[in-house]
């Protein structure tokens, strides 16, 4: 997620966050710890008093100010990030072992079962705290992939994570499966062969990619 695409709450995001290390069986974490959940939750008060202002109700995604007191959250998303010297760097072996836990869970917020926008819960000195809200587009195109990779997933996995590639500016929702680990966009991006919700081995995706990671410059923050 980029800045432009979520309304940041500058006191948590000014904060550094502690990431969690990988689990230390390898495998692709796909919970959100019970007190993150209940911070989505207290969330929504700070969501509704922001979209009642003419500027942003459509920002986030609501169709009129008053639609945030109908507002819920869902099941929470975890999210990793890959670096550029990771990728630039990768010897074509287990994707998994790119991934790095960012620490923070991506809620969906909802109206009448509808997403209209998201939340990112981070943990910032010991306390989970809403850091940022998400735009309708994002949120809902995560919400509508999430379901249709339910049907899709070798083994109707129904568990997904969100990877993101900062410097190619990329995102894409998860499985570990017992076929290894799958990716599928959340955006299309042509220059790298991507099509949005299209499922493909995560090895398959990365090999792609590297190329285009070894041609940003290496001082390009990771």
């Amino acid at each position: 997620m980029t800045s432009a695409s979520r309304v940041a709450i500058p006191a948590v995001l000014a904060l550094s966050i502690a990431a969690p290390a990988m689990s230390q069986d390898g495998r692709l974490q796909t919970a959100a710890p019970a007190a993150a959940t209940s911070a989505a939750a207290k969330s929504l008060d700070t969501f509704r008093s922001i979209s009642n202002t003419p500027t942003q109700f459509k920002t986030l995604g609501l169709d009129a100010p008053g639609q945030a007191s109908q507002a819920s959250v869902g099941g929470a998303v975890v999210d990793y990030m890959i670096g550029l010297d990771s990728l630039r760097d990768w010897d074509g072996g287990d994707p998994i072992k790119l991934l790095r836990p960012t620490g923070q869970f991506v809620y969906p917020i909802t109206v009448d079962g509808k997403t209209k926008s998201s939340v990112t819960i981070a943990q910032v000195k010991g306390e989970w705290v809403a850091a940022a809200f998400g735009t309708a587009n994002e949120a809902r195109a995560r919400s509508d992939l999430k379901e249709n990779l339910t049907s899709q997933a070798p083994g109707g996995a129904q568990e997904f994570a969100q990877v993101r590639v900062p410097a190619l500016r990329t995102t894409f929702m998860a499985f570990d499966g017992s076929d290894g680990l799958f990716f599928a966009s959340l955006t299309s991006r042509p220059e790298f062969g991507l099509e949005p919700g299209k499922l493909e081995a995560a090895s398959t995706v990365l090999r792609r990619l590297q190329p285009f990671a070894k041609r940003i410059d290496p001082n390009t923050p990771n």
